[in-house]
């Protein structure tokens, strides 16, 4: 009974123990590198989010700023309905970030929200400025929109990649933004504003075409000199109407606007919808 016993506490024993190794523990050490792509939505299929882990890890080894990217179905389900704060609390909380600073950048999306949001921290602060992040967005959300996700994390990670790169070189960055593709309208719109100015042309120089009409600098020809005679005058101060407008402030070019998150780290980031 007592060998029984002692059986029966060794197995449980062993499945607790094996229950624990295979639950991820906030991602920490070197296990979080199987939770860099992280498709909680499951928009993609396992080859791509395979293919989207091997890449990002390979990113990461090469520059030394961590990259993370995690697809949620709504943010209720987790306690928020905030985006950034949802981003920023993922970033701490699940161990991400290189080095002693916690270096890097994780993107998060919300699909029942439709909404997306970048947390930076540390050295990856001054590598995603706020117009690298505008650049990266620019190539990401057409496929986020157009619900192509697998194309658009690939992109996301390309542009990363530039982003790093160019900050680990010192190199001038972004560059500038793609051009929008032609819009039709456009076009009408231009041809209409040149046929308003063309037309404010030509009825000008018919105006100046008429001498019957001339330029008289007073009324004397128009008054009767017997009617009223008005021999004083003055000016009389009523009321003054200001009008006040608030100037908004921005960051100066080439940096990045930094937040705190519930934990007290400083985050960088940025934030929108699809």
């Amino acid at each position: 009974m007592k060998k029984a016993l002692i059986s029966i506490l060794t197995v449980a024993l062993l499945i607790v123990t094996m229950a624990f190794t295979t639950v991820p523990s906030h991602a920490e050490g070197t296990d979080r590198i199987t939770y860099r792509m992280q498709d909680h939505a499951h928009l993609m299929t396992e080859s791509e989010v395979t293919a989207l882990q091997d890449k990002i890890n390979a990113l990461v080894d090469k520059y030394g700023l961590d990259l993370v990217i995690i697809t949620v179905e709504n943010m209720a389900d987790y306690g928020y309905s905030d985006i950034v704060a949802f981003a920023d609390d993922s970033y701490d909380e699940y161990g991400y970030g290189e080095g002693d600073d916690f270096a890097g950048m994780l993107f998060v999306i919300a699909m029942e929200e439709r909404e997306w949001a970048i947390s930076t921290c540390g050295r990856g602060i001054n590598c995603y400025t706020d117009a690298a992040q505008d650049y990266i967005m620019a190539y990401v959300k057409p496929d986020l929109s157009a619900g192509n996700y697998y194309e658009a994390f690939n992109t996301l990670a390309d542009k990363a990649a530039e982003t790093m790169e160019a900050y680990k070189t010192g190199a001038e960055f972004p560059p500038a933004l793609p051009k929008e593709p032609y819009n039709p309208a456009t076009g009408v719109a231009a041809f209409i504003i040149i046929g308003l100015i063309v037309a404010f042309i030509y009825t000008g120089i018919l105006k100046g075409q008429l001498k019957s009409v001339r330029y008289a600098a007073n009324a004397n020809n128009y008054i009767d000199e017997n009617s009223v005679d008005i021999n004083v005058s003055k000016d009389t101060f009523l009321y003054a109407s200001v009008t006040k407008t608030v100037r908004e402030t921005k960051s100066s070019g080439g940096g990045s606007s930094t937040h705190t998150s519930s934990s007290g780290r400083s985050h960088g980031g940025s934030h929108g919808s699809f």
